[in-house]
């Protein structure tokens, strides 16, 4: 099996009021849970907005740390998963779910090298508390990592 990489691109800006992405994240959520079933899911993350990113070059030996987004752009990457699929048809099909239930394009890449370490490391409840409370999720990785001796 391999690994495709599911970024999904949603514009800057505000999300969705409460009464229209609690429906999108139920379906989400669905989406995952099938995935799970078929055990093709590896890991889910949410990422803040693209204005909370800072880039960090090395010019001439130097550091330099710039706030914002790499690009300028009016979508970015909003989170993304990672599933273990037979092929790429397989990879598309299933973006295209995500594609389905969100409204968003969803992209599709192959990981050159098999990330399973990653999922035995951080529980899916941890990780996908994210898409319902950034403080929850923050506090509970905080906790497993102290708990472990990942470094």
């Amino acid at each position: 099996m391999k690994q495709y990489l599911l970024s999904v691109y949603q514009p800057d800006g505000d999300p969705p009021p409460p009464e229209v992405l609690g429906s999108i994240m139920a379906r989400v959520d669905a989406w995952r849970r099938d995935l799970e079933s078929a055990g093709t899911w590896v890991f889910t993350a949410g990422l803040h907005p693209a204005s909370t990113a800072t880039v960090v070059r090395v010019s001439g030996g130097e550091r330099l740390i710039t706030d914002g987004p790499f690009t300028e752009g009016k979508e970015h990457i909003g989170g993304f998963t990672i599933v273990r699929l037979p092929d790429l048809d397989a990879a598309l099909a299933t973006a295209g779910k995500l594609a389905r239930v969100t409204g968003l394009p969803v992209e599709v890449r192959p990981i050159q090298d098999d990330v399973q370490v990653l999922c035995l490391l951080i529980p899916a409840s941890a990780v996908w508390r994210s898409r319902t409370s950034s403080a929850r999720s923050t506090a509970a990785l905080s906790r497993f990592w102290s708990a472990t001796s990942v470094t």
